[in-house]
């Protein structure tokens, strides 16, 4: 499977998984095809759009841009939904990415969010982006 950007959804899953693996659940560190299965899952729970705002991954759709340039002359964030925790901190201090903890966020969202708003906090203001740049 092929996404919109041309990159195979397995090539994706690998990249994303880099970049959570030192902070993820036991379930998928031990077994990084459960996680290319939760996202893969998830993705089509929520109908390829983000969590928040309700746009598709790829922020050139929206806001004209690509975020995060590389070292190759490309982008690294912003073509793609991403993982975020939708608590990202409790009172033991950082929350692990585990399946019920996790939702697909855009870019320009997951990093809005941060751990400075709650999940529902957050989806209120997602759906002012929402309103904002394709008027839902």
């Amino acid at each position: 499977m092929v996404n919109e950007n041309g990159v195979s959804l397995d090539k994706h899953c690998k990249s994303v998984y880099q970049r959570i693996k030192g902070n993820c659940c036991d379930e998928w560190k031990s077994n990084r095809l459960t996680f290319y299965g939760w996202y893969k899952d998830r993705l089509a729970k929520q109908e390829v759009l983000c969590e928040y705002c309700h746009l598709r991954g790829d922020t050139m759709l929206h806001y004209k841009r690509r975020f995060r340039p590389n070292r190759k002359g490309g982008f690294n964030r912003g073509l793609h939904l991403e993982v975020d925790r939708r608590i990202s901190k409790d009172k033991d201090g950082p929350t692990k990415y585990e399946p019920t903890n996790c939702v697909l966020a855009c870019y320009p969202c997951n990093n809005a969010k941060s751990d400075v708003f709650t999940y529902d906090e957050f989806r209120q203001i997602g759906e002012m982006i929402c309103k904002v740049k394709k008027g839902c």
